[in-house]
């Protein structure tokens, strides 16, 4: 386990180091769309969320919507990898995001991934167990869907999405953070968007009975305990986290820079490689 005064040296030097370079490209954001209800219908987003002011950073190019984030240079590439290997690698519902500018501030955008024909809506105690238990929510979650087919594949989708938390190191996902949308059997994931704090908490331990503890507002368990067994025995959860020995973070990494002309330094490479290879330790404790 990385010790946390090395381990915040560690992030404080990171931050400080650049991956743009003279040929990456931006997307220039510039006309703010007016917080109104009217546009609030157009991107199809709860009226609630658009009026917060945490998040009104919409702006309108070419004709379409974009949400923006201003991020550092660490943050910026912490999502890029982590999108890459959510659709890559978990086949996951990812928003897309692209290096963008307002005005000096740098960060990513992302368009507007609603269907104006769905209904879309965040995950909350109607449809998670009061306590957060994995077993208990699966269960419950059964009863909104007319097709186990339907039901299935949520269920893969969101061990998978549980899996593809634990290799980014999140564990802050709260109902704000679950997008789900309506179908007619039932409702699907949608495309995740919040990845803040990726690869930044490192909290795996070998030398305790318990490895790893993973918590959300949608499921809380402890690896390993009788909630995790019951996981792995019962639903898909091994074959997920078992996704994450396939990850290749250094062809993630090389892709990236061709993709946006990036730099990414033998300092991140090197603390990126050191994530991946402490969830890839993770997963041999416990399968193989």
């Amino acid at each position: 386990m990385i010790a946390i005064s090395s381990f915040v040296i560690i992030i404080s030097v990171i931050f400080m180091e650049k991956i743009f370079t003279d040929e990456t490209t931006f997307l220039l954001l510039e006309e703010k769309v007016p917080i109104i209800e009217e546009n609030a219908k157009k991107i199809n987003i709860d009226l609630d969320t658009f009026f917060c002011k945490k998040y009104q950073n919409w702006y309108i190019y070419d004709g379409k919507y974009y949400y923006f984030k201003a991020l550092s240079s660490f943050e910026i590439l912490n999502y890029l990898v982590a999108e890459k290997i959510g659709t890559k690698y978990f086949t996951l519902p990812i928003v897309h995001f692209i290096p963008a500018k307002v005005f000096n501030s740098k960060g990513l955008a992302s368009l507007n991934f609603r269907n104006k024909e769905k209904s879309y809506f965040y995950g909350n105690r109607k449809y998670f167990s009061s306590d957060s238990n994995p077993i208990q929510t699966l269960s419950f979650l059964k009863t909104f869907f007319e097709r186990d087919k339907s039901y299935f594949n949520l269920t893969k989708d969101l061990l998978r999405l549980v899996a593809y938390h634990i290799y980014l190191s999140l564990g802050d996902i709260v109902y704000c953070n679950l997008l789900f949308q309506e179908n007619k059997d039932g409702f699907s994931l949608a495309d995740v968007s919040d990845l803040d704090n990726a690869f930044i908490d490192t909290n795996i331990n070998f030398d305790a009975s318990i490895y790893y503890y993973y918590f959300s507002d949608m499921f809380s368990f402890a690896i390993p305990s009788s909630d995790f067994t019951e996981l792995i025995t019962n639903f898909p959860f091994e074959e997920a986290l078992k996704i994450i020995l396939d990850i290749n973070i250094e062809q993630i990494l090389n892709s990236l820079e061709k993709e946006y002309f990036l730099f990414i330094s033998p300092l991140y490479r090197k603390y990126y490689c050191k994530q991946d290879q402490l969830k890839k330790d993770l997963v041999h404790h416990l399968f193989l």
